[in-house]
């Protein structure tokens, strides 16, 4: 953009990345309490949206992690920045939705448990995406990134 400098742009960028994974943490729904019998109320138990809404997430991380590759490739995010973008991202996956519905179930907690990580392994996490990502296509969810003008893809 004309008469931004770099350093603007950049944070600009990562700050962009922080609040859709803030944003996104806030969406995952709370824990409720059981019910006298120990089952959960039919309100709070997933329905068919919870899958598309679990993939939804997983599309908007992935895109967050791939425009800041894309970026830093092409010289307009430094490499710190895409280590913050890529923090994000992980914590976003740390905090994808809870209570999946049981086709995304296994597939969520293997996520959530790479990205919880001590210290982090981005192959296993890059593994687990995947492995979410295949999960939504068998769903019937398509996992797609758009690219921006001059992106390629």
């Amino acid at each position: 953009m004309p008469g931004i400098s770099r350093p603007n742009q950049t944070w600009g960028l990562v700050t962009l990345a922080l609040a859709t994974t803030l944003t996104l943490a806030a969406c995952a729904p709370a824990a409720t309490p059981e019910s006298q019998d120990g089952t959960e109320p039919a309100e709070t138990q997933a329905g068919p949206t919870d899958a598309a809404f679990v993939c939804g997430q997983l599309n908007a991380l992935e895109a967050a992690l791939w425009r800041a590759t894309i970026d830093e490739q092409k010289g307009v995010l430094a490499g710190d920045a895409v280590d913050a973008v890529q923090n994000s991202v992980f914590d976003g996956y740390a905090t994808i939705m809870e209570r999946a519905p049981s086709d995304l179930g296994k597939e969520v907690a293997a996520l959530r448990e790479s990205a919880e990580a001590d210290p982090r392994d981005p192959g296993a996490i890059e593994d687990a995406s995947r492995a979410l990502g295949s999960a939504c296509e068998e769903a019937g969810i398509a996992i797609a990134i758009l690219a921006r003008p001059g992106d390629g893809g």
